[in-house]
């Protein structure tokens, strides 16, 4: 059986960008409008971060399409998710008018499927310990079952139209910035690494597990973190150098995951689901080195 990756761990989706330094790259992406990009874009992650994600939408579509019978209800604890509302649905120029248009639009459709979430979730629940579905047969839930499941795939598809409009300038502002960023080479062996990382879980997940392939992905992988043990020390900048260690760190768990499972020669759900995990500590850890 092919195994569920629950995180699709895209380095577009997950990392918080560089900002500041450099001298710019001529006048359409010059310093101010690149960190301005990288901003809005590092805030955008930031604001996905707090709200649902597709696993915490799909635990409240699976209680309603059960009815409710569960032993605990999924617990739903978003205060941050509104907080930069106008903020996100107001870009202003960096990314020209027709992408900020979008964003504008889609922002706004992503905002109205997370209330009617909220909303109907809270509906359910309310409905469910009145035991008002003994007087429609379950009438009412299965509508907003059907509300929430609608929501919740408006809500995905927004957060995927919305990268993929300021993830190309994201980056491309970020390269603007790099050469004046000391840091350069340590960001950019990092995005190496997190490739590999996403390559192996892809390999990890499909119904059947290329051992070959696996094996030469845990080579380079393993090579790649050496590389970044070996970087030299940024002067002025322990902090920063003690999260990127902590940063290889995870990284060399994920491949001690890996390394276990085929020593038993196992790939099960658990397996991906550990390397999930140390993907998104090292995620944590990288952000917090860039940042």
């Amino acid at each position: 059986m092919k195994r569920k990756l629950l995180v699709l761990p895209a380095a577009a989706a997950s990392l918080l960008l560089a900002s500041c330094g450099g001298s710019g790259s001529g006048p359409k992406l010059d310093t101010e409008n690149a960190n301005r990009i990288i901003e809005y874009y590092n805030q955008t992650l930031e604001v996905f971060r707090d709200g649902y994600s597709a696993e915490k939408a799909g635990e409240v579509v699976e209680y309603m399409d059960n009815k409710g019978r569960a032993l605990i209800a999924p617990i739903i604890v978003l205060p941050g998710m509104y907080r930069d509302s106008v903020e996100m649905t107001a870009p202003g120029d960096r990314f020209g008018k027709s992408a900020g248009d979008s964003l504008t639009m889609l922002f706004r459709e992503y905002y109205a499927a997370c209330r009617t979430l909220d909303d109907n979730y809270d509906a359910f629940k309310a409905y469910k310990k009145a035991e008002d579905y003994k007087d429609d047969d379950w009438a009412k839930g299965k509508q907003l079952a059907e509300e929430t499941r609608a929501a919740a795939e408006r809500m995905l598809s927004a957060k995927q139209q919305i990268l993929d409009i300021i993830a190309g300038p994201a980056d491309a502002a970020e390269l603007a910035l790099m050469e004046g960023n000391p840091l350069k080479d340590h960001i950019l062996l990092a995005k190496k690494i997190f490739a590999g990382m996403e390559g192996m879980m892809q390999v990890v997940s499909a119904e059947k597990v290329d051992e070959q392939a696996l094996t030469a992905d845990y080579g380079a992988l393993e090579q790649l973190v050496k590389e970044g043990r070996e970087l030299p020390r940024v002067k002025d900048m322990d902090n920063e150098m003690k999260w990127y260690g902590e940063y290889l760190d995870e990284v060399d768990a994920f491949l001690g995951v890996v390394r276990k499972a085929q020593r038993n020669g196992k790939y099960t759900q658990s397996v991906l689901d550990d390397m999930n995990s140390e993907y998104g500590d090292a995620v944590g850890d990288y952000n917090t080195f860039v940042n």
